[in-house]
């Protein structure tokens, strides 16, 4: 009985895969890794009338994803299925943690002096940022600074400000206007764009479940951008203007069975959640899937964490379904000690 129970589950999963489509979607030479998952897509169902986000938001999703040097900038290969995948059975565990709000809030500006302010929203978490919007008589507005905050206690909170640089373009006119009174504070601002660095394929997953509100860069679009720019290894400057780049305002990095929230303008640690996956298949950090990162980046002194660094560059070229999947398996020259990735990332977020 119990082998009959097994084969026709197996035949119920052979028959739901049969039905399940895959799709070649490209693009060739393109120079904007910023915008690719807008960028209208040729061949298959995209037929140069759908995004990658649109095809995503009709149900398909990335299997694989290739990508290579043209001519001029990349060529952008996806290939897409809709395929439901299977959900990690680590999902569901530790369903009691309360994942705190992440939604914009308004409030107005006061007691402004000295490049600070107050807010009238208390128990804030210190490097918590928004933008300060200025409107004028005729409903016109314009951003006029960056705010962090520096300071919470039971009935207001103090921010910190700066000039508003998120928007730099020569061709765009920049404001000389300040902060002032009644200014409008927009706290979280992009919280819900966001870019994920975690070890394992698990965690991963598990983590974008979790918080299903979030929009998450593809990770692959942030190894373009360390290959363009020659750096194998991102630091934390990397990951600000990177984030700055693509609108993005929190990081999440999974270190030793914890998710780790980061504001993506102040490099502070927001929230930490405990959270399961299965350490017994082990992966190189996201990054190394776009090949020929320039090593040169290993003259620079690294002192005891060298060792780490380099272990962590090795190329993985394993594809977006074993990438997302349980059963990862890595050949023996490209696996990474666990150990390593933590080292190395509690050190980034001054965990330690």
């Amino acid at each position: 009985m119990k082998t009959k129970l097994l084969l026709l589950c197996a035949f119920v999963f052979i028959a739901l895969s049969a039905n399940a489509k895959e799709t070649v979607c490209y693009k060739k030479n393109w120079e904007s890794p910023a915008t690719i998952q807008s960028a209208l897509l040729d061949g298959g169902e995209c037929d140069s009338k759908n995004s990658l986000n649109a095809m995503q938001e009709k149900g398909w999703r990335i299997k694989d994803i290739q990508i290579k040097n043209a001519a001029n900038g990349f060529d952008y290969t996806y290939i897409l299925t809709d395929e439901k995948p299977v959900e990690s059975k680590y999902v569901n565990l530790k369903k009691e943690i309360k994942i705190p709000s992440f939604e914009t809030l308004y409030t107005q500006l006061s007691h402004v002096q000295n490049q600070t302010a107050r807010i009238d929203i208390p128990h804030l978490k210190i490097g918590q940022s928004g933008i300060v919007r200025h409107t004028y008589d005729n409903k016109t507005s314009v951003l006029v600074a960056n705010a962090h905050v520096i300071e919470s206690n039971d009935v207001y909170s103090t921010v910190a400000l700066s000039k508003f640089d998120d928007l730099t373009q020569k061709a765009i006119p920049q404001t000389s206007r300040t902060a002032q009174e009644g200014d409008t504070l927009i706290l979280n601002y992009l919280y819900d764009a966001s870019l994920l660095i975690a070890p394992t394929s698990q965690s991963f997953t598990v983590v974008t479940e979790k918080f299903k509100n979030h929009k998450f860069l593809h990770s692959d679009i942030f190894a373009t951008h360390l290959k363009l720019e020659n750096e194998p290894l991102p630091s934390k400057e990397t990951f600000i203007q990177f984030a700055k780049f693509q609108n993005l305002g929190t990081l999440f990095f999974v270190v030793n069975n914890k998710v780790h929230v980061i504001d993506a303008k102040t490099f502070q640690v927001l929230h930490a959640y405990d959270i399961m996956y299965s350490n017994a298949q082990e992966q190189l950090p996201f990054y190394t899937r776009v090949a020929e990162i320039d090593k040169a980046f290993w003259d620079i002194d690294f002192n005891k964490y060298i060792e780490i660094i380099k272990n962590l560059v090795a190329i993985n070229e394993q594809t977006e379904e074993e990438y997302l999947t349980e059963d990862l398996n890595l050949n023996n020259e490209t696996k990474t000690e666990q150990v390593n990735y933590n080292a190395y990332y509690e050190t980034l977020l001054g965990l330690k």
